[in-house]
């Protein structure tokens, strides 16, 4: 028997434990390195833990999103034909990339527990959403069941993956108007659109389809990734499309009054101050991890969550 297959002949609540805490160690570690790494420092003072907290979060998100894609487009090979797939299909790969989340998702509550929880209802909201996240894929793993469909709730950590960007290119110094900015916020309306939008409706569809035969247990935690979900596209909403024309017009003041010579036109524009922290990840129970954040003028506690 080979090295994988005696892997896959594991207890299924034991490879969940020991691949979440494999994760969890892996997240430590790599959130430890950007914190004192030379070339990790961050570039705005005073948003240490953004930095650090945002880079382990794009990490996770594009390690999910190479599994994810594999998944549901070549391990799934035919469940668009098969409706019924996407509730009964199993996968090892799907097992692993459901436990890897867990150890993420527990490193990334403990972080945002112990550095920004202030007792406020948006750190409330996104220890809930982490919360969620947890048990949700710590129950199917355990029993190795519906692990397809879950993968539909994590695959909102493609559109994680340049949600991070957007935040890291913000604390780096970019403006809205640089073309490496708007290139990556197209594609990131793009895949939340597809990936978010398009994924949430399509878990809806299924659960609605499945009235009937499925138990129990995928309909309750069905419904908590839906709540989930709602509660951050909305935020994300708010990211995306509120927060950047809010900086679009902050932007053109400052330039007519530049041209003006008013001096108040010195005045730069904050990257945290217009467009305050964003939902990210989670997965979007994801991914958000990335991770679940509002934007605001008043810099409110930073959210996550990529599902």
């Amino acid at each position: 028997m080979t090295l994988i297959e005696e892997w896959q002949a594991l207890w299924p609540p034991l490879r969940l434990f020991i691949t979440a805490g494999s994760s969890w160690l892996f997240f430590f570690l790599g959130s430890l390195l950007v914190d004192k790494a030379s070339f990790c420092k961050c570039p705005a003072k005073g948003q240490e833990w953004i930095w650090k907290n945002r880079w382990i979060s794009w990490l996770h998100a594009v390690i999910i999103s190479v599994f994810t894609i594999y998944c549901l487009v070549i391990c799934a090979d035919g469940f668009i034909e098969d409706q019924m797939a996407m509730l009964t299909y199993q996968s090892h790969l799907m097992h692993f990339t459901l436990s890897f989340s867990v150890g993420y998702f527990i490193h990334d509550f403990v972080d945002n527990l112990v550095y920004t929880f202030n007792g406020s209802l948006e750190g409330i909201a996104v220890l809930a959403h982490h919360v969620v996240a947890i048990v949700m894929f710590s129950v199917f793993t355990w029993l190795d069941s519906y692990c397809c469909y879950v993968m539909l709730a994590i695959a909102t950590e493609i559109n994680s993956v340049f949600l991070h960007v957007r935040k890291l290119l913000q604390l780096s110094g970019f403006e809205i108007t640089d073309r490496v900015y708007i290139v990556n916020n197209i594609i990131n309306v793009v895949t939340f659109i597809v990936f978010r939008v398009g994924g949430q409706l399509y878990m809806k569809y299924l659960i609605v389809w499945a009235t009937g035969y499925a138990p129990a247990i995928l309909w309750v935690f069905g419904l908590l990734a839906m709540t989930s979900l709602q509660v951050v596209n909305m935020a994300l909403a708010n990211s995306l499309f509120v927060s950047d024309v809010k900086r679009w017009r902050k932007l053109q003041h400052l330039r007519r009054l530049s041209r003006s010579g008013s001096p108040e036109s010195d005045t730069p524009i904050d990257s945290q101050g217009v467009d305050g922290p964003d939902i990210a990840s989670s997965p979007g129970v994801n991914g958000v991890q990335h991770t679940a954040c509002l934007d605001n003028d008043n810099q409110q506690t930073e959210l996550k969550k990529d599902v």
